[in-house]
């Protein structure tokens, strides 16, 4: 019997020469009780003395793989407490998901983790096999890096792999088996070679021969009548012609209804202020006053600036008195021996009139408060003359408003009055270096509101206002 060492451990078959071999029925056989079963012989060695004896080897060993087992839905998705040693995939997208560590606990994550590290876009291929049997289970081609999953809270860590399911041998069975999952890298992307030189240009071809003329097509069939084009662009305006002759003159029409009274237009004021500073004011009634002693209207018989005669009109706009203002006319402008006396002229010296009342000031001094060459409204209804306070408020006000440093509101007096619903404001200019947004956030009887952006310094605001009629 040879030693252990003769012993192969492979798969092969030694030969001897043609001269020495003999046929398999006068081979010699050693007899042994130790000799192996017919199912473990796979071959014979012949030593040189011409003695048969077989060869045999130990038991399939493992490949070199990864062993897991295989398990629906673990450890995908996280929350599972299955253990470790377990792998499984899905499809549509399909994704590969190994837990950190072996049916053998042995933490292999870091090796796992360089299954993505190839440039080339197939990473490598992952073969799920049968270990020490010759039966492919699956064949992934991994597509992209491995993503760690790292639940904690006792929850295994495990690694979802983006690939593609490429060969479908079987599915192994939960539980039941250990399989191997065994990784081939593909090489990295080569770089990119070297352009190559440009072939040189091929010679040009003969032109070949003209072919002979066809003939004549038949007339084809009329197309159907096309779309109407786009109407085309108007001609210039013609030569005007004769004025024709003069038409019979039609029979007269019916007379209309009376309208309603309307507002009474923009009268022309000749002045505008408060009679009276010298003389004072009685009121006789409630369309008539006069001085209280003989003078003039005013100073040196001029009111606001304008010397005023029998039948002009001024505006009592900002009197002590407020159920003086509206618009009066001059009956006598008053003397060093006469009283001067006006009267509330006709057409505006009822309450109705006067609640309808618009006018312009067409003289009188231009400065505070800028009365002159301005229009003005009745800013008061349910009028009673003689009684109810009433009000002439301007249809335009401007002005310049300083808003203090870092403020972010700050108030407009603009003086429209109860009108101030249809105020519409213009033009807020801010006056300085910096460009800060304001805008009006509510307005009021009295009031425009303002809200700003905060200034780093106290700034100007110019503002305009008027009444929308």
């Amino acid at each position: 019997m040879p030693d252990q060492d003769h012993w192969r451990g492979q798969n092969s078959m030694v030969s001897a020469s043609a001269e020495d071999q003999e046929s398999p029925d006068s081979r010699p056989v050693a007899e042994s009780s130790d000799a192996p079963s017919s199912s473990e012989l796979i071959g014979v060695d012949i030593e040189p003395d011409g003695e048969v004896t077989p060869a045999f080897f130990g038991p399939e060993g493992l490949g070199p793989g990864l062993r897991y087992l295989y398990q629906s839905n673990a450890p995908f998705p996280e929350g599972t407490e299955k253990g470790p040693g377990n792998f499984f995939f899905t499809t549509g997208p399909t994704f590969l998901f190994v837990t950190f560590k072996d049916a053998e606990e042995v933490d292999v994550h870091k090796y796992i983790a360089q299954w993505g590290a190839s440039t080339n876009t197939t990473k490598g291929y992952v073969f799920v096999t049968e270990p020490g049997v010759d039966n492919m289970l699956l064949i992934f081609r991994i597509t992209g890096a491995a993503v760690a999953h790292e639940p904690g809270g006792g929850e295994e860590s495990y690694y979802k792999i983006p690939c593609e399911l490429i060969v479908v041998g079987a599915v192994p069975e939960e539980f039941k088996e250990v399989v191997e999952l065994t990784f081939y890298r593909t090489g990295d992307q080569g770089e990119k070679g070297e352009k190559g030189i440009q072939g040189e240009k091929g010679e040009k071809g003969e032109k070949g021969e003209v072919g002979p003329k066809g003939e004549k097509g038949e007339q084809g069939i009329q197309g159907k009548e096309g779309p109407q084009g786009k109407e085309g662009i108007q001609g210039k305006e013609g030569i005007q012609g004769k004025e024709g002759p003069k038409g019979e003159k039609g029979e007269k029409g019916e007379k209309g209804e009376v309208g309603e009274q309307g507002l009474s237009g923009p009268v022309l004021v000749a002045a505008s202020g408060e009679p009276g500073p010298e003389t004072g004011t009685t009121v006789i009634n409630a369309t008539e006053i006069e001085g209280t002693v003989n003078g003039g209207i005013a100073v040196a018989g001029k009111l606001d600036g304008v010397t005023l005669v029998a039948g002009d009109l001024f505006l009592y706009q900002s009197g002590g008195t407020a159920k003086l203002n509206g618009i009066w006319e001059v009956v006598n402008a008053g003397s060093a021996g006469t009283k001067w006396k006006a009267k509330r002229p006709t057409g505006i010296n009822t309450s109705k009139t006067v609640e309808r009342t618009t006018c312009i000031v067409r003289a009188g001094i231009n400065a505070v408060p800028r009365r002159a060459k301005r229009h003005y409204y009745c800013g008061k209804t349910g009028i009673t003359l003689g009684t109810t306070e009433i009000n002439f408020l301007p249809f335009e006000t401007w002005g310049t408003v300083e808003v203090a440093k870092e403020a972010v509101t700050f108030n407009i007096e603009h003086g429209l009055g109860v009108a101030a619903a249809s105020v519409l404001v213009n033009g807020l200019v801010i006056v300085g270096t910096e460009l800060l947004n304001v805008r009006v956030t509510e307005i009021t009887e009295t009031l425009i509101k303002c809200a700003c952006t905060k200034g780093l310094a106290a700034f100007k605001v110019q503002w305009n206002a008027r009444v929308i009629v």
